[in-house]
């Protein structure tokens, strides 16, 4: 099987070309893959809602503006060699006009690994995209 490791997220490139500033009667949400070299030839997807918003390779990010409110985000591997790779999500409560940001990381264990999704600040989320 053949898969891809570039996925529907923009590049690290193209972070000069986005805008922080969610609409204001919206929340903006953020979501940064770290760039890492385990697991990097895995795409991750996420999920806003339930609904996918991306497949993120190492580098990539992807944006969602989403109404003001309670929300999930949550990500997994999505190609089925990635089995044993767990992945992980986390709940929030958005307000309007406000943007949040978040890392997503592999951290790798002894007999696995798994993806983990942490809220960070504008600088954070631009800082492990360079």
């Amino acid at each position: 099987m053949i898969t891809s490791c570039v996925g529907t997220g923009q590049r690290a490139n193209q972070l000069s070309y986005a805008s922080f500033d969610p609409p204001t009667d919206q929340a903006g949400l953020y979501i940064a893959r770290q760039k890492q070299y385990f697991a990097g030839g895995q795409l991750i997807k996420v999920l806003v809602d339930g609904v996918e918003i991306g497949k993120l390779g190492s580098g990539e990010f992807e944006t969602e503006n989403v109404s003001p409110g309670n929300h999930s985000i949550r990500v997994s591997i999505s190609n089925i060699l990635g089995i044993g790779i767990g992945g992980d999500s986390v709940s929030i409560t958005t307000e309007k006009g406000k943007p949040y940001f978040f890392i997503l990381r592999y951290d790798q264990g002894l007999f696995g690994g798994k993806f983990t999704i942490t809220e960070t600040s504008k600088s954070g989320f631009t800082k492990v995209l360079n």
